[in-house]
């Protein structure tokens, strides 16, 4: 999910080549344990309109202990209290 947001730019295509070799095939696809924490997610940060994406995001990483870096803190600030931390 969050590999499909960075294509969608706008991205240089020098800096899709350059990410794709620092992730070296680390992209974590989206299983039915992270749909459904990510529904979990979305109903304890009220449902709001467009964030399913954002959950997704958070629930990959909260359940792969990975920590989140984002230039887009403020949306994924609801899920620290569900264990999303920062890196």
């Amino acid at each position: 999910m969050a590999w499909a947001e960075f294509l969608c730019g706008p991205v240089a295509p020098e800096s899709v080549r350059n990410w794709d070799r620092v992730l070296d095939g680390a992209i974590v696809p989206v299983n039915r344990g992270i749909a459904e924490r990510a529904s979990v997610l979305f109903n304890h940060t009220g449902r709001r309109s467009r964030s399913l994406p954002d959950c997704i995001i958070a629930a990959t990483a909260i359940l792969h202990g990975a920590r989140l870096a984002t230039l887009n803190r403020r949306d994924f600030e609801p899920f620290r209290r569900d264990g999303l931390e920062f890196a």
